[in-house]
């Protein structure tokens, strides 16, 4: 920072007139820079870094005061509790960035304490870190200013104070709001404005001689419309009923809902409870004025007939008085700060009112002021800040749902009343039309059906009754709802892309990425998707609070504040899923709409590409391993990946227990860990830190600075996990690269951070691995299985591998019609191998014409004879159906049939098996071998023993363990002598899996 001072005439050395200094351009230019934008969290641990303070006094510290216990009980258990904890926070955050200017000032004033030379350069740093956080809070307090003065002028230009655009860094410096932003404010309400007089499209008016106006807005709903209609024109039909008034006699109502179409729409806004909303404030006292026959009072040319804005330049004449009040049609709601206030503001009103003519209505209007006063149809209370029902409307509702439970039917017009009534409980029920959305639909549903006879009478199905149950049973309870607060605790920007979800919360960013299920979806279903995602990331663990949520799909918006809707049964059960969420936990949410251009941040997460280390271990894996050594907590996982219930996520994410694993302390629960590569070193430094146990997963990678370290910390024998394509996973459903081109060996480690038992382990290990005497032996799986430990080189050409490995990941790959042709084609051929004995060439050459079925078997002709056959015709082979379809061949070669035969070319009608991809030819010895070998793999058999040709001796030797005869096993394989068998074919069967061994014992798990 740069200062010049100018020459003073007069001005001595020791002068006690204070200098004045002429601040350059360039400082003044920073210094507007500065207070029009925030620190980061990562600039001020850079300056607490740089500028670090200990005190002597340990108890003393530049945090601000906390509120002490019992005061945050007390305030718990008054009434306006959560006005407070929110000026609370708000008071405690411009704290925080008061005394963030501390740090670089505390550490001057001890510099120049100290006696020696000062460092200019390290002064003027000083000062300019103090100054930049000065101008940080500064600006902090200008946001909150700004959005305290929108709130009660213009709330909704509120979004604009999130753009960065909005504001100048000239402009500002001297006024709060500056021209750029109430230019950007007026161009929005001059849109809304334009698009107000062009209202919604429609038919072209139809409308009798005379004008015709339409109010869209009315009570619970219900339109007004006066007309004059000629009665030369057309006609048309409106029903006339009337109601009984409350104090006698009867009001009439006409519905003129189906001449809405014909009529010339005419903007008109009336007041109700939402201005309500916005106007009451804490402790406030209420009155009410009700006039009677408030319009008969004031004659009008017969031209102008209609609802007339009149009363409201009696209205303004009032507020011009500073008297805070609300009108809907002849009900005025009166709100003071003080009970006096109140008498004198009632009285205004009624002596203005009647000098003008009117009648005021003193039966039902309130004149003594309260702070709980019923105002159209609700009970308004000032000290809780909510809307409740009346008793003897909740009386009301709950004697239509129990007369409607009662019936055995009822009538569409007895329907149409309840839900008339649970649609103005709407202000006054939480949740309220997410607890009517089956009885809304099916009464929709048979409206269409009966022609909109409300004399029909139906059964009411089992949701429909399960809705009338909910209002019964909690009505009374839920009674009372809250205001959504002017200040809510969260703000939650979210947005979806085709690839992803993102979401942003108080400068803590988040996102995950679609799995294949969720793919499929649509646009609308993603955005309602990704914010309930969004909502369990930041607010999972709260309850109790007020979430604001900005999203930029206007239809997700009102299906999430309405609970769902009548059009999308996919988008009201995902908005019923994120509402069910909320009142679990009593949070009160509404979703705001924001353009997409103003929703960036979100937009960036939402379309991020996924994160190169985000991949989830094949399930049964985990499993396996689990069985092993049990565990309660995953440490490193997102949503979409975790193995428990209970998981640690990096970032803010759905049902996480907890964020940041580095942060807890692991040696209080039973921890797996599959962390990126890079973070292992971290994690076996936390081990033996924290002395913890940990079920850690890593790859084989003897060369890395981390393996000693990880022998070191073993506690038990690790376990190789089988090399298969599939043992990692993306949300989507691909393989891992490297996992793809067995390029990676996965295996899991016990680890233990305590001495005593890393040391009894290697004791136990020290006549193997550990002496210095011994080669170093290479790790792999002995005998071949799904799950094998890290041991010695054997041979294991004493063994072959079990069938019954492939046949159980047969059965748990699932229905054979779920499956991809290539994976089809993989479980066929190597069924048809196990089953039938043949080679794989021979399994290449079955004709396709050939193949028959019946009820026991398929039989099956090679294009050219078997290998060990010199004459006679050509072999069939017929192979038996199997009880269970999971792995039966039968079962499987007649799906293969059924999809490929669509897709075989012309020029392709003899072999059976064709590629798995256009033009779909047939396919050589060699690509059947693969698809053999790959399956082996993938079911966890030790490819890099055994090839796809094993597949003969496995079946012919497991089936003479079995006691099958010796001949029928012969004939099958087509063996002329039983030693050919027994020399090249017949192995016992190992087992699934085996202990580690040295000197050719082995122990079985």
């Amino acid at each position: 920072m740069h200062s010049h001072r100018p020459p003073t005439a007069g001005t001595s050395e020791g002068s006690q007139h204070p200098r004045k200094v002429l601040v350059s351009k360039e400082d003044s230019r920073n210094l507007a820079d500065w207070l029009n934008k925030s620190v980061t969290p990562a600039e001020l641990k850079g300056f607490a870094d740089k500028y670090p303070i200990e005190f002597e006094k340990k108890e003393f510290s530049l945090a601000p005061p906390r509120l002490d216990d019992w005061m945050t009980r007390r305030l718990k258990e008054s009434a306006a509790h959560k006005p407070a904890e929110a000026a609370e926070k708000t008071w405690l955050s411009v704290q925080l960035k008061v005394l963030d200017i501390a740090g670089p000032l505390v550490h001057l004033h001890q510099l120049t304490k100290q006696g020696r030379p000062l460092d200019m350069e390290e002064v003027s740093e000083n000062v300019k870190v103090a100054l930049e956080l000065t101008a940080a809070a500064s600006y902090d307090i200008s946001r909150r200013r700004r959005r305290n003065i929108l709130n009660h002028t213009d709330p909704r230009s509120d979004y604009l104070l999130e753009d960065p655009k909005s504001f100048s860094s000239k402009q500002t410096v001297s006024s709060l709001f500056g021209k750029r932003f109430l230019e950007a404010m007026l161009k929005e309400a001059d849109q809304d404005e334009k698009l107000s007089r062009r209202g919604p499209p429609g038919p072209a008016p139809k409308t009798a001689a005379g004008p015709v106006t339409r109010s869209k807005a009315g009570r619970g709903g219900r339109g007004q419309f006066p007309f004059d209609n000629d009665r030369g024109g057309g006609r048309g039909r409106s029903a006339l009923f009337v109601i009984p008034k409350k104090a006698g006699g009867y009001r009439p109502i006409v519905n003129l809902k189906a001449l809405n179409n014909f009529v010339a729409y005419s903007h008109f806004k009336m007041e109700g409870l939402e201005a309500v909303k916005q106007l009451l404030e804490p402790g406030d006292f209420m009155t009410k004025i009700d006039l009677k026959d408030a319009y008969l009072f004031i004659p009008g040319a017969k031209r102008t007939q209609k609802i007339s804005p009149v009363m409201k330049v009696v209205m303004g004449h009032l507020r011009a008085k500073g008297i805070r009040l609300i009108i809907y049609l002849d009900d005025i709601l009166i709100l003071s700060r003080s009970f006096s206030e109140a008498l004198d503001h009632c009285a205004v009103v009624a002596d203005t009112l009647t000098s003008l003519g009117f009648v005021i209505n003193e039966t039902k209007s309130v004149k003594q002021p309260v702070q709980r006063i019923d105002y159209l149809g609700v009970v308004v209370d000032s000290t809780k800040l909510s809307f409740a029902l009346p008793q003897e409307k909740m009386d009301q509702v709950l004697k239509l749902c129990k007369k409607a439970l009662g019936s055995k039917d009822i009538t569409l017009r007895d329907i149409s009343k309840i839900l008339g009534n649970f649609t103005w409980a709407i202000h006054s029920i939480p949740f309220a039309q997410m607890h009517y959305r089956q009885i809304q639909d099916f009464h929709i549903q048979q409206l269409h059906k009966w022609d909109r006879d409300l004399s029909k009478r139906i059964i009411l199905p089992a949701e429909a009754r399960s809705n009338l149950d909910w209002w019964i049973n909690n009505l009374q309870i839920v009674n009372g709802k809250p205001f959504f607060p002017r200040s809510p605790h969260l703000e939650i920007y979210s947005d979806a892309s085709l690839s992803g979800w993102g979401a942003i919360c108080d400068d803590v960013r988040t996102r995950g990425p679609w799995t294949a299920a969720d793919r499929n979806r649509h646009i609308n279903e993603l955005e309602i998707l990704a914010a309930f995602h969004a909502v369990k990331s930041f607010a999972g663990g709260s309850s109790k609070i007020a979430i604001k949520l900005y999203l930029d799909n206007s239809t997700a918006v009102c299906y999430i504040n309405k609970g769902g809707g009548t059009r999308s049964i996919s988008l009201s059960i995902l908005a019923n899923l994120l509402n069910s969420f909320c009142e679990e936990r009593s949070i009160s949410l509404e979703a705001f709409f924001l353009p997409g251009k103003l929703n960036v941040e979100a937009d960036e997460e939402s379309r991020a590409a996924s994160d190169s280390s985000d991949w989830m271990l094949c399930r049964r894996s985990f499993k396996t391993i689990d069985n092993i050594w049990a565990t309660d907590v995953d440490l490193f996982s997102a949503s979409w990946n975790h193995q428990h219930d209970r998981f640690i996520s990096w970032r803010p994410q759905p049902g996480a227990w907890a964020v940041n694993a580095f942060s807890k302390n692991w040696g209080e629960f039973k921890a797996y860990a599959f962390p990126p590569f890079s973070m292992i070193s971290r994690c076996l430094a936390k081990v033996k830190a924290e002395e913890a146990r940990l079920l850690l997963i890593c790859p084989v990678w003897p060369s890395q600075t981390w393996f000693p370290s990880l022998l070191e910390l073993a506690c038990d024998t690790p376990r190789i996990l089988p090399p298969k394509s599939d043992i990692l996973l993306s949300a989507q459903g691909d393989y891992h690269p490297l996992a793809e081109k067995s390029q990676l060996l996965l295996s899991a480690w016990m680890l233990s951070g305590q001495a005593c038992q890393t040391k009894a382990f290697r004791q136990k290990w020290s006549t193997f691995c550990w002496q210095e005497a011994v080669q170093p032996r290479i790790l792999h799986t002995r005998p071949p299985g799904t799950l094998g430990q890290i041991g010695g080189q054997s041979t294991t050409s004493n063994f072959t591998w079990d069938p019954n490995v492939v046949l159980d990941f047969a059965k748990a790959d699932g229905e054979n019609e779920s499956l991809r042709l290539n994976r089809l084609s993989a479980k066929l051929t190597t069924l048809i191998a196990l089953t039938s004995l043949l080679r794989v060439s021979e399994i290449a050459a079955i004709e396709r014409s050939s193949v028959r079925f019946d009820d026991g078997a398929a039989t099956l002709f090679l294009s050219k004879p078997r290998k060990t056959q010199h004459q006679g015709p050509l072999s069939s082979i017929k192979i038996p159906r199997c009880p269970d379809k999971l792995v039966c061949p039968v079962d499987c070669l007649g799906l293969y049939v059924y999809v490929t035969d669509p897709i075989r070319p012309a020029s392709n009608v003899d072999r059976l098996l064709i590629s798995n991809i256009a033009p779909y030819r047939p396919v050589s010895a060699s690509t059947v071998a693969r698809w053999i070998k790959s399956y082996m793999e993938r079911a966890g058999v030790d490819t890099q023993t055994f090839s796809a040709h094993s597949t003969r001796g496995a079946a012919a030797s497991k089936a003479v363990a079995s006691g099958v005869p010796i001949e029928s096993v012969l004939t099958a394989a087509q063996w002329s002598r039983e030693s050919t068998f027994a020399r090249f074919y017949h192995r016992p069967i190992a087992p699934s899996e085996i202990a580690f061994q040295d000197d050719g014992s082995s122990e079985q798990l």
